[in-house]
């Protein structure tokens, strides 16, 4: 598979399967088993995307930097990550779905509260909160971050309502 993954771009170029080509490289990015094989494998989606023609295709760039902004938050190499999860940010934006919007600024914000950035990640996943309700689309993961955030402040209150409010939509109750 791993020699056979270059050609993969030509034929998928000459049959038009632009989109199933980036696809496919994402998947080898899945499947690399060290964090330089993953990386480099997302590296060349995001290449063989920049590259497309098809809009489908190219959204694929989000995914593969977001996948390398979850490896490298997974190394402990936060910078790097962040780097990674505000260009992943960047290229949702450009694809246009709220929905994936979202979760890259939670990605962002989740990084910069592990780097000690509280007070952006807490400014950023209020507004998360906010934009998610107004989508109807309420994210447990969301009020995860805010537990946490509130508790490091010390607003054991805010950080309970906040616990409670995940418990309540993972469960499926509403408020």
């Amino acid at each position: 598979v791993w020699r056979a993954a270059p050609i993969l771009d030509v034929h998928a170029d000459a049959a038009g399967l632009e989109v199933l080509a980036a696809d496919a490289l994402h998947m080898l990015a899945l499947v690399a088993t060290t964090l330089d094989e993953r990386i480099e494998w997302n590296r060349r989606t995001i290449d063989y995307a920049r590259r497309a023609r098809d809009p489908k295709a190219q959204g694929w760039q989000a995914a593969a930097l977001n996948n390398i902004g979850n490896d490298l938050r997974g190394a402990k190499r936060l910078d790097e990550s962040l780097a990674t999860f505000r260009e992943a940010l960047a290229a949702y934006e450009r694809i246009g779905r709220a929905d994936r919007v979202r979760i890259a600024r939670w990605q962002v914000a989740n990084v910069l509260r592990l780097k000690g950035q509280a007070e952006e990640a807490l400014a950023m996943q209020i507004a998360l909160e906010r934009d998610a309700q107004t989508a109807g689309e309420p994210d447990p993961y969301v009020y995860d971050e805010l537990a946490l955030l509130h508790a490091a402040r010390g607003e054991t209150e805010r950080a309970a309502q906040a616990r409670a409010r995940a418990e309540e939509l993972r469960s499926g109750r509403r408020p």
